[in-house]
């Protein structure tokens, strides 16, 4: 039903924005195992997405919405499918479950049988949720790359054990 929906009932204005249909796509897997299995088995099967997103080493650097590529079949990777499927997950972490969906709701109704692009799907989102989402879209959307994290163990004079979380890609 999510590709009919996000592929069919709208879809994307060119070929650079065709993450927007894929990504709910793969997204809407996890909604269904969010709902008949439980949100703890929906996150375990869902971090198959995020880990075949990090196995594809040379895909880090491309944006999901794209302007620049060879041939359309170069859209669907793990950048338009899996990438895209935690950046929807993370927008709705950000803006709660009721935008969320309500977002999606504006988005569907709005464009329905017609062609849109990202900053369609950001401006439903806004409407839903009351947030300016151009930096989220910047970053996530039409940014390239994800958090590179080094995670230590630090232990303190008291015995107690801490995590030390630092960013360590280059953000330039």
């Amino acid at each position: 039903l999510f590709h009919h929906w996000f592929g069919d009932l709208v879809t994307s204005r060119s070929w650079g924005h065709i993450p927007l249909n894929e990504s709910f796509a793969t997204y809407g897997e996890y909604l269904y195992h969010e709902k008949a299995l439980g949100k703890l088995e929906a996150d375990r099967v869902f971090a198959n997405n995020w880990e075949a997103y990090l196995r594809q080493k040379n895909k880090h650097q491309l944006t999901p919405i794209r302007t620049h590529f060879v041939q359309p079949d170069d859209m669907f990777d793990v950048v338009s499918y899996q990438k895209g499927s935690w950046i929807l997950h993370h927008l709705r972490s950000v803006i709660g479950d009721v935008a969320f969906f309500k977002g999606m709701n504006i988005y569907l109704t709005q464009n329905a049988f017609s062609a849109a692009d990202v900053h369609d799907l950001r401006k439903a989102m806004e409407k839903a949720s009351g947030i300016d989402l151009i930096p989220f879209f910047n970053q996530w959307f039409l940014g390239k790359g994800h958090p590179e994290l080094k995670v230590s163990i630090q232990s303190a004079n008291d015995g107690k054990k801490g995590f030390m979380i630092e960013q360590v890609q280059d953000s330039s």
